[in-house]
């Protein structure tokens, strides 16, 4: 199962699209030790995120490819002035906020002193597992069992397919390709 179908059916299908293709990206930069392009992509999820939040909080939002307001606590109190689950209006709000300083801070989305690192791209990650995670938790149609299965994968995937440690190089997914 992909996850856009665990997404809730509450959410357009694009926006569904969106957030499953870049959070794949992430995890495909990631094991691939490309730090600032999953940084990159960071951004990417954490603009389709934004959309779905807009969508649920607000019932409207813009469409792909339209520039969205600035990411600032001006909509972080929109968020929070908004009705709706906490983790809509406050945790995800932050979870992103978070994740979008750091892809601005970490010469990823701008020129920086900082350049993006393992230490980085990793936080980057896990921040997009946490909001994909709540995400689905808060809109999905499955099963419980079924979303708790989904959950699990997200979590619990080992995206990371070559170990290093000084001049030893192992490649832990026997089906890589070199």
């Amino acid at each position: 199962m992909q996850i856009q179908d665990a997404l809730g059916s509450i959410i357009p299908e694009e926006l569904r699209r969106a957030v499953d293709e870049t959070f794949v990206d992430i995890q495909k930069h990631y094991a691939r030790r490309e730090w600032k392009t999953a940084g990159i992509d960071s951004g990417h999820f954490t603009e389709a995120v934004r959309r779905i939040l807009d969508h649920l909080l607000f019932g409207a939002y813009r469409p792909i490819g339209k520039s969205l307001q600035s990411f600032n606590e001006k909509l972080l109190a929109k968020y929070a002035s908004a009705s709706g689950d906490e983790g809509l209006r406050l945790l995800i709000p932050r979870q992103l906020w978070a994740l979008y300083a750091l892809r601005n801070k970490r010469s990823i989305g701008h020129l920086g002193i900082e350049p993006a690192r393992e230490l980085d791209a990793t936080i980057l990650l896990y921040g997009a597992k946490w909001v994909l995670g709540e995400l689905i938790r808060l809109t999905t149609d499955l099963q419980p069992a079924q979303a708790e299965a989904v959950l699990d994968r997200v979590i619990s995937q080992q995206i990371i397919a070559v170990w290093r440690e000084g001049d030893v190089v192992r490649v832990l997914n026997p089906r890589a390709n070199a």
